[in-house]
C-alpha cells in the first residue's frame, strides 16, 4: 500500500507539471536546488504509549530539489524532491558481557512534494507544499572483537505531509538568483515496520514485522540555495 500510494503520488505530480510545461513552454520554468537546516518534535506516540526519540535527534541537514512553472507573475506550481535527515554516533560502549561496540544512528525523512507558490512582490514568495513523506529510522551496532558481524534495526513508515515557508531571492545574474527561506514543516509518520538482522555470514537471526505507532517529525525548515530561471 505505501508503494502504490507513493507511485501515485508521483504520478498525479509529473502529470500536472508536464500539462503545465506543454501548454506554456520553457520559458516559464525555473529550477532552484540547495540545503536545508531542519529542527524536529520527535516525538513517539500510540493509543498505548508515548515516548521521544531523544535529544540527539532534534535537528539535522538535508537537501531539496525543485521545479516551478509559473502560471503568471503571482502565482506558480512546483514539483520535486524534499529531504530531512538526523544522525548520532556514540563510540566504545561497554555491553553486560564486557565487550566494545559503537552504535550508529539514522533517520531519514523523504518523498516527492507539490508546491503551490504566490508571489506578492518581485524577488519574495509564500510557498505552500504538500509531501508523500517516507522514513526510514536505523540503528546499526558494530562489535570491536566481532568484524564480520551484521547487526542492526531498522524502522520504517510514511505518512502524507507538507510545509509552508517565506522564500526571499537575491540575484546574481540575469537568470540566477541565491534562495534563502524559512518555514515550518508537518510530518507525522506512521511507523508500520520493523526488521533486525543479526548474522555472521554463518549464524541467523533476524527478524521483520509490523508496527503501529507516530513518530512526529515536524519542525522548523531553514534553506539556501540557487535558482535558474529558463
Amino acid at each position: 500500500m505505501k508503494k502504490f500510494s507513493f507511485t501515485l503520488f508521483v504520478g498525479l505530480l509529473v502529470l500536472i507539471l508536464s500539462c503545465s510545461v506543454f501548454a506554456g513552454g520553457l520559458e516559464n520554468l525555473e529550477f532552484s536546488g540547495g540545503f536545508t537546516y531542519n529542527t524536529f518534535k520527535g516525538d513517539i506516540y500510540s493509543d498505548n504509549f508515548q515516548d521521544n526519540l531523544g535529544e540527539e535527534f532534534t535537528s539535522g541537514f538535508g537537501f531539496y530539489a525543485i521545479g516551478e512553472y509559473h502560471l503568471n507573475d503571482k502565482f506558480a506550481l512546483g514539483f520535486g524532491f524534499d529531504t530531512a535527515n538526523a544522525n548520532n554516533a556514540t563510540n566504545n560502549i561497554l555491553d553486560t558481557t564486557g565487550l566494545y561496540y559503537d552504535e550508529f544512528a539514522n533517520i531519514n525523512l523523504y518523498g516527492p512534494t507539490l508546491q503551490a507558490i504566490i508571489k506578492p512582490i518581485k524577488f519574495i514568495k509564500v510557498t505552500g507544499g504538500l509531501t508523500m513523506y517516507l522514513y526510514n529510522e536505523k540503528y546499526d551496532w558494530n562489535f570491536e572483537d566481532i568484524p564480520n558481524l551484521d547487526y542492526y534495526l531498522l524502522f520504517s513508515g510514511s505518512g502524507l505531509g507538507g510545509y509552508t515557508s517565506l522564500d526571499i531571492s537575491i540575484p546574481l545574474t540575469s537568470n540566477i538568483n541565491i534562495n534563502a527561506s524559512g518555514g515550518y514543516r508537518i510530518a507525522k509518520v506512521n511507523i508500520d515496520k520493523y526488521k533486525i538482522v543479526i548474522t555472521d555470514g554463518t549464524y541467523d537471526n533476524s527478524e521483520s514485522g509490523e508496527q503501529d505507532y507516530i513518530t512526529d517529525m515536524s519542525g522548523l525548515r531553514l534553506g539556501l540555495g540557487l535558482q535558474y530561471d529558463f
